[in-house]
């Protein structure tokens, strides 16, 4: 029931940022903020009131994983609107909440005991750092995608100094989210070496999970690099930004759902 409370408000809080993006008027994207405050109070509420019942964080199964992704998405969100008024990333950033949310019907909300696997204290380490990463990464698709919106459709085009100047600021604001998400990646797949280490007895099994989590870190680690070349610009990055958390998506549920893993918990 909370996950599709959830799902509508997310929705509706990226609806309203579409509108104010495309209307002139401050006190739409004033008002989609407050709603966007209030979601992220009520969320993080039904987080806390899950850790309590279950006697230890929300980071041990798809659900509540899933929950803690739409949340630090929105949450980072909320943070950068504060410094880069954007109501156009905002837009894909509640959209991209409520698909998440949405997703939650695949998973079973059952509050169940520990694994013996997951009784460590290298949990909230390593599935915070990759979980914070992801939410980062998703963000900088969203403002990625509100990149590509702004190139490639004619609407913008009225001003052409504006639009410059907005293209470079998403620009900007992806690359920053990656360089935001990428070392907590990194620090996320150091920890999960070490909790793998002294689980089964080695640093990196081969596992579908642990392959696909290093290749998003190379894609990750790609983009970075592209940064510094002259002829990756603006739409090519852009691009490379939203397929980059494609991986991530595939890593988070193709694998669980496609390939045999040891994660078959997360």
């Amino acid at each position: 029931m909370t996950a599709g409370v959830l799902q509508f408000l997310y929705l509706g809080a990226g609806i309203l940022f579409f509108i104010s993006f495309s209307n002139s008027k401050k006190v739409l994207g004033r008002f989609a903020l407050f709603l966007t405050a209030g979601i992220l109070c009520y969320h993080f509420l039904f987080l806390a009131r899950r850790a309590f019942e279950a006697g230890h964080p929300p980071l041990t199964n798809m659900y509540e994983t899933l929950h803690l992704l739409a949340f630090l998405t929105m949450f980072i969100f909320f943070v950068v609107r504060l410094r880069a008024p954007i109501d156009l990333i905002g837009g894909f950033a509640g959209v991209i909440a409520a698909v998440i949310m949405a997703s939650t019907a695949i998973a079973s909300p059952e509050i169940e005991p520990l694994l013996p696997a997951l009784k460590s204290n290298w949990l909230l380490f390593h599935v915070s750092a990759c979980f914070i990463s992801y939410s980062g990464f998703a963000l900088a698709m969203g403002s990625a995608l509100a990149y590509l919106v702004v190139d490639l459709s004619p609407f913008k085009k009225r001003n052409p100094e504006n639009r410059a100047k907005l293209l470079k600021t998403m620009d900007g604001l992806t690359h920053r989210l990656i360089l935001f998400g990428y070392p907590l990646l990194t620090l996320g797949v150091v920890t999960g070496s070490v909790w793998a280490e002294l689980s089964w007895g080695r640093y990196w099994n081969w596992d579908p999970k642990e392959t696909w989590a290093f290749a998003t870190w190379l894609i990750y680690a790609a983009y970075l690099h592209l940064r510094y070349l002259s002829w990756a610009r603006g739409r090519l990055l852009a691009f490379f930004a939203v397929f980059a958390f494609g991986l991530i998506l595939f890593t988070y549920y193709g694998v669980n759902f496609w390939l045999s893993t040891l994660h078959d918990y997360a």
